[in-house]
């Protein structure tokens, strides 16, 4: 049992074992589930019935979503169309239901993704830098229990910070002392947004030196205490100079009184588009989703940019307005994606449009939709964007003996060609079956190699003169050894 601190009533706790007692059938299971807490919950049935209810928050029991859920999410025929493709493989791993909830309680939330912004660790750094935040800002608790290793740090609720009723937590009102006095001095630009309340932030300088984290903290004269405080919040965090802004301006945004639990769509786009320097969006969308439950609101990372870019077609800027509760359909965007990464059985014969395409690229580029990567899809034509991009395209395959110096006229360029230096360009002769300049040649080129294999799939960089090409996707090539014909066009 936990020896309860002076905090007066509180009941707290945490799940610590999870095991399965029965399996009555395919997808079907009952949990026993062991919670220690600072009370006798079988003697307190309204405890008990309260812990029930957070614990089927915390594992997405509340708000499961199944594959009709996920169509009344979708924007239009042909999001449901690859929903009803996908969605047979992913109810191998997780059944008939992806989890969906409040997957945190709402001030931890924003410890837990301040501490996620920006690592290089995974997971494992984002777990070992929130708990050393915690310890920073949250009171011990004396644990008795049979599982003596766990330890834990009480925070505030989310109700007694928006009151600043937290007198009783000593700790936090360290933090919000020095969170106060540094964002007075640096936070003093206002987002105001349409559900009435506002965000505050500032201009940050990267701090990305020792040298220039003590300017910073010298030049404002801040308090010792405050100064101490957030050196300290920065080697919690791997001693990154700015992971601790991100903490300041979301938490110090909370203390002026912005109640992220009355923040709605609208809000989340003011901030997102067009991105406003200083608000982490992304950290923003996390925490809104997973500890507030916005239904509406959905992080953008590097994959869900993917699937949204290069399976559903859609630029950047539009994904947050799209669709219907994308909050919702992300869970399940996020375990397709996540399933596709680790080429999990089931996962790793489709999707290669998601996948990294150009080896040794200086910056990420996916593969796309082409005749290369759907080739390799199990999907096929049944893929409603294998029939927007490739389908009724021609590709022309050329062999790199065709070159021609750069003052032959009726020459293609091939821009960044990885199978030569970096940098170095190959001109392909235009042939009859590709009439420039008038734009109405292949809309792929297959690059093949000596053996008539291809070695990567380019692009026109610009569509009508189709003068320039780019290469999109040499790594489905890998696995494809089927000889192409040299010269000729291919229809798909």
């Amino acid at each position: 049992m936990y020896k309860e601190p002076a905090f007066g009533t509180r009941v707290f706790g945490c799940p610590v074992q999870v095991s399965l007692a029965e399996i009555t059938g395919l997808n079907i299971c009952t949990a026993r589930i062991k919670v220690i807490s600072n009370i006798d919950l079988d003697s307190n049935l309204p405890a008990r019935e309260k812990f029930k209810a957070e614990i089927q928050q915390r594992f997405g029991l509340s708000e499961k979503i199944g594959i009709e859920g996920l169509h009344a999410c979708a924007h239009d025929d042909s999001w449901s169309e690859i929903i009803d493709l996908i969605f047979p493989r992913v109810e191998k791993y997780y059944g008939d239901y992806i989890p969906y909830g409040q997957f945190y309680s709402e001030l931890f939330g924003i410890f837990r993704f301040a501490a996620a912004w920006n690592t290089t660790g995974g997971r494992k750094q984002e777990m070992i830098m929130l708990s050393n935040l915690l310890s920073r800002c949250g009171e011990e608790v004396v644990n008795e229990t049979e599982f003596p290793s766990i330890n834990f740090r009480l925070l505030p609720t989310y109700g007694e910070v928006l009151t600043a009723q937290f007198f009783k937590f000593p700790s936090f009102q360290c933090a919000y002392e020095a969170i106060n006095e540094v964002g007075n001095a640096h936070l003093n630009a206002v987002i105001d947004l349409p559900g009435g309340t506002s965000l505050r932030t500032g201009e940050v300088t990267n701090p990305n030196s020792m040298g220039t984290w003590n300017n910073f903290m010298d030049r404002h004269d801040f308090s010792t205490p405050t100064v101490e405080f957030f050196t300290g919040v920065k080697e919690d965090m791997n001693r990154n100079n700015m992971r601790p802004f991100v903490f300041l301006t979301h938490m110090y945004s909370l203390f002026s009184g912005c109640d992220y639990s009355k923040w709605t769509k609208e809000d989340y786009l003011e901030v997102y588009h067009p991105e406003k320097k200083g608000t982490y969006p992304k950290v923003l969308a996390c925490f809104l989703q997973q500890s507030f439950l916005k239904r509406d609101i959905m992080p953008v990372d590097a994959w869900m940019l993917a699937f949204f870019a290069e399976l559903l077609l859609h630029d950047k800027a539009n994904i947050p307005t799209l669709g219907s509760e994308l909050g919702r359909l992300e869970r399940f965007v996020w375990a397709t994606v996540q399933l596709r990464k680790n080429n999990q059985p089931g996962f790793d014969d489709i999707l290669f449009c998601i996948k990294t395409g150009v080896m040794h690229s200086k910056s990420i580029h996916n593969r796309q939709p082409n005749p290369l990567s759907c080739r390799l899809c199990k999907f096929e034509e049944s893929c409603p964007t294998r029939r927007k991009v490739v389908t009724d395209k021609t590709a022309l395959a050329i062999s790199p003996q065709t070159k021609l110096s750069d003052e032959e006229v009726g020459a293609i360029q091939l821009e960044t060609l990885a199978m030569k230096s970096a940098g170095e360009e190959i001109k392909i002769h235009g042939t009859g079956t590709y009439p420039r300049p008038d734009g109405q040649g292949p809309d792929f080129i297959i690059l093949l190699k000596d053996d008539d294999t291809p070695f990567g799939v380019y692009l026109p960089t610009n569509k009508i003169t189709k003068d320039k090409w780019k290469l999109i996707d040499n790594m489905s090539a890998m696995t494809i050894h089927d000889p192409f014909e040299p010269g000729k066009t291919y229809s798909y």
